[in-house]
């Protein structure tokens, strides 16, 4: 692994990742405060593995313990703070902006030749629509050194006349960036010959100071738009050979608004601030794997039932699957917080006739966590939760989850009782609700607490077989 060292901590980078990926473990000191930085073009996942800590992103305040997570959108300013007497350990993923390569509902037709200003056209589809979105200085030159575009800070001249000699006396190679001084060269080309050549400004940056994925996340942006800018000169390129027949020609098209309508699909599904559980799921195997190159069984472990978690908490269909599912479902949960308690017991009593009969799918976990969130709060002592799911009166299930936490008078009791079927979106309501839209009214779910411990308590019909 790579570590970097800072004045806060350290990160420890997973070696051997995709360029577009960058995967670490990150520690914050005990009683460190992570000054506000911005994640330049890229957005950042973090999982808490232990410790609890302050996260401000831009200006909300998060307060995150273990097993929290949070998604930093792009060029967010972030800073961390650590009041705790332990260190502050966070899985991050960070996910570099990549530039929209869905430039072909803005191409103009052209007619048996290439546009001469071929660059500007790709600049015009490509880079416009998103200029509001980066914040980073740069400038983009055609072949014979024409400005094209600017984004922020124009350029000096004299550094500009420097960077035209520089290009003059040196050998531009596609995927090989120059320096000069604060400046880096990203050289666009098309069959072979230079398109053009970005040109980026990082004076405004402590780029000596940033961590490994911010810096790797800047330069992914600029490879990925040279990607598009070429990927739209080769489009063209194909599209002028095309016009020699029209039967190619409608064929073509076809194929466009086919890749057109994709791509706008892709960029909706992008769009979101939410996490892509697709994207996360390919991430985490990926790392699993490396885990086991790295003979790190624990992390392998944690990372696996990790992803078996996410699977599960993320789907909310609330449509029926076995009993003998939900458990399997469940005990990647429970291993996590074992994991994290080593003072949990967790035990289990089902009655086997029932293995096969439905439920609603995710309606076990939340249960279960609902007393982490609550009934073990503050309470040290050892943490005790019992699943019990037998028939009665050989027509209805009962589903009893208790455990020995904390405990609630009476109003408390009622208030979350009568709250159940309002809709609260916490995670018994939830709950409620996924019954409620399998067995309608077939079914009871209630809250009881006493002196011993706490206990939700569902019945629903055993009709339905899977």
């Amino acid at each position: 692994m790579e570590i970097e060292e800072f004045y806060w901590g350290k990160v420890q980078w997973l070696d051997g990742l995709h360029h577009n990926i960058n995967i670490g473990i990150s520690s914050i000191n005990p009683h460190t405060y992570q000054k506000p930085h911005i994640h330049y073009e890229n957005e950042q996942f973090i999982y808490v593995i232990s410790g609890e800590g302050a996260y401000q992103v831009n200006d909300q305040t998060f307060q995150l313990k273990a097993g929290d997570y949070l998604l930093f959108p792009y060029n967010s300013i972030h800073s961390t703070t650590n009041n705790m007497d332990e260190p502050l350990v966070d899985l991050v993923v960070s996910i570099p902006r990549l530039s929209n390569n869905n430039y072909i509902n803005h191409t103009k037709e052209q007619s048996t030749s290439i546009s001469k200003d071929l660059l500007g056209e790709a600049i015009e589809s490509i880079i416009i629509e998103m200029k509001d979105q980066v914040i980073l200085d740069y400038c983009i030159i055609n072949g014979v050194k024409d400005i094209k575009y600017c984004s922020n800070k124009p350029i000096k001249y004299d550094d500009l006349t420097s960077i035209f000699q520089l290009i003059d006396s040196i050998n531009l190679s596609p995927g090989q960036s120059t320096t000069f001084k604060q400046y880096f060269l990203f050289p666009i080309f098309f069959h072979d010959e230079v398109l053009g050549i970005i040109i980026f400004n990082s004076e405004s940056l402590l780029i000596d100071e940033m961590p490994t994925s911010t810096k790797k996340s800047i330069f992914n942006f600029f490879n990925s738009l040279i990607d598009s800018i070429e990927s739209y000169a080769i489009h063209h390129s194909v599209k002028k050979k095309l016009n020699g027949s029209i039967h190619q020609l409608e064929n073509k098209r076809n194929i466009i608004k086919t890749m057109a309508q994709q791509l706008n699909f892709e960029k909706e599904k992008s769009s979101s601030l939410k996490i892509n559980n697709h994207f996360m799921f390919n991430t985490l195997n990926y790392m699993a794997n490396l885990a086991i190159k790295e003979d790190n069984v624990r992390l392998y472990d944690l990372i696996v039932l990790f992803a078996d978690m996410v699977r599960y908490t993320s789907d909310n269909s609330g449509m029926l699957i076995s009993i003998r599912q939900e458990l399997e479902y469940l005990n990647a949960y429970i291993q996590l917080q074992k994991s994290r308690y080593p003072n949990f017991e967790f035990n289990i009593e089902v009655d086997d006739t029932v293995l096969q009969n439905g439920i609603p799918i995710n309606c076990l976990q939340p249960i279960v966590e609902n007393a982490f969130s609550h009934g073990f709060i503050n309470y040290d002592g050892r943490k005790i939760i019992n699943l019990v799911i037998h028939l009665i009166n050989k027509e209805k299930i009962e589903l009893i989850v208790q455990n020995n936490g904390n405990t609630l008078d009476m109003n408390g009791v009622r208030n979350i009782n009568s709250n159940l079927a309002i809709g609260t979106d916490n995670g018994l309501s939830l709950v409620y609700q996924k019954f409620y839209n399998n067995f309608q009214k077939n079914f009871t779910m209630s809250l009881q607490s006493n002196p011993e411990f706490t206990q939700m308590t569902i019945r629903f019909p055993k009709e339905v077989v899977m």
